[in-house]
């Protein structure tokens, strides 16, 4: 994972193109047979890095995906029930923080997202 610091000039963009107060971002590698495991991220960076004063309330908090490449056989993103693929480079999922999502690559090529809190 490579993060973005808050200065960086990407960050400014990242804000007014998605009308955020904060945001907190990382660039995600997935390598061909690796496995993330269904979890939910607690987001602690974001809170105690990004956030003055540490309070976020639960409806203020959402996560951003950004496919950097286009889906190939073998690659899933998983969020609650759902399954993703057939993804296009540059399409966005944004949904709540508190969902459980997992992530597969059992295809070819790396597989590159932009994840933003």
């Amino acid at each position: 994972m490579d993060y973005f610091e808050q200065d960086h000039p990407i960050m400014d963009y990242i804000r007014q193109a998605l009308d955020l107060k904060y945001a907190f971002m990382n660039c995600n590698t997935q390598p061909p047979g690796q496995v993330v495991q269904n979890h939910i991220d607690r987001n602690r960076s974001f809170v105690y890095k990004v956030v003055p004063d540490g309070n976020v309330s639960v409806d203020q908090c959402w996560k951003y995906i950004v496919f950097l490449t286009d889906w190939e056989p073998g690659q899933v993103f998983m969020i609650g029930g759902s399954s993703y693929m057939k993804w296009e480079a540059g399409q966005t999922i944004k949904f709540p923080w508190f969902m459980h999502h997992a992530t597969a690559n059992a295809g070819w090529n790396d597989r590159k997202i932009l994840v933003i809190t």
